[in-house]
């Protein structure tokens, strides 16, 4: 019977180890060394992974890592400007690393072997910042449960139960007829034309009233433009002047015969 040839999954999978260490388990006898790979997997567009292997020789360690990685995928929530949605924080053992999203343009900001997770990820604009241990194990651990923490709007909305729209307060856009869109174009434009048509009425009217009051006023009938009363208030004068000086000559005359 012809045996089935295994399957290659993930055959667009990346692959990038982040470190190789020499351990050692102590024994009767003495100590057994062993190598162990730290591999990251991931395809670029949101998934990866991460797996630890060990091994007595350097392919074997890289290979069990590489399978453990390939168990232990899961999805990244990436935007649109290649960066995460929102801040977190990852934590594992005395590991804690700050991820925050950047604008595009900014790059992956983070050292160490936190590099090679976000880029494999797909992210490509991030700020990420180790608040813990300098341990890479526990500091690579601690990004991917960040990673994991992560939400993208829609399973926030659906979380919450409700829209995406109701949840960033966005009115939805209500969708119109064409019959219904021409009926109120056309209510628009009558509505125009009344406006129009009261407007050139109301302007006829106020000039109708302007002409008849410019008809009724009459001339204006002030002392200093007419002449007449000019003559009338110089006599007026003349005869106080005269009233004056006679009462002038009688207060002396009597002040004489005293």
């Amino acid at each position: 019977m012809a045996r089935r040839k295994p399957v290659r999954e993930g055959s667009d999978l990346q692959e990038r180890v982040v470190f190789i260490h020499r351990v050692s388990k102590v024994v009767k006898g003495g100590r057994r060394f062993s190598l162990a790979a730290l591999v990251v997997v991931g395809d670029g567009n949101g998934k990866v992974g991460l797996g630890y292997g060990k091994s007595a020789e350097v392919p074997g360690a890289i290979s069990k890592a590489k399978e453990a990685a390939k168990k232990n995928m899961f999805q990244v929530p990436v935007t649109s400007d290649g960066s995460i949605p929102h801040q977190t924080v990852g934590h594992y053992g005395a590991g804690r690393v700050l991820l925050q999203p950047a604008v595009e343009g900014t790059g992956v900001i983070a050292g160490g072997p936190v590099r090679p997770l976000f880029e494999l990820a797909g992210i490509k604009n991030i700020l990420s910042k180790s608040l813990g241990t300098n341990n890479a194990m526990n500091v690579i651990k601690a990004a991917a449960i960040g990673l994991q923490q992560l939400e993208s709007p829609k399973q926030t909305a659906h979380r919450r139960g409700m829209s995406v729209a109701d949840m960033f307060g966005i009115k939805p856009s209500h969708t119109k007829d064409p019959a219904n869109t021409d009926s109120a174009q056309k209510d628009a434009k009558n509505q125009k034309s009344k406006g129009a048509n009261k407007k050139a009425q109301g302007a006829k009217s106020t000039e109708g009233t302007t002409e008849k009051k410019s008809a009724t006023k009459k001339p204006s009938t002030s002392a200093a433009k007419k002449p007449g009363v000019k003559a009338n208030s110089r006599s007026v004068d003349a005869k106080s002047a005269a009233a004056k000086a006679e009462k002038a000559t009688t207060s002396r005359s009597k002040k004489e015969t005293e």
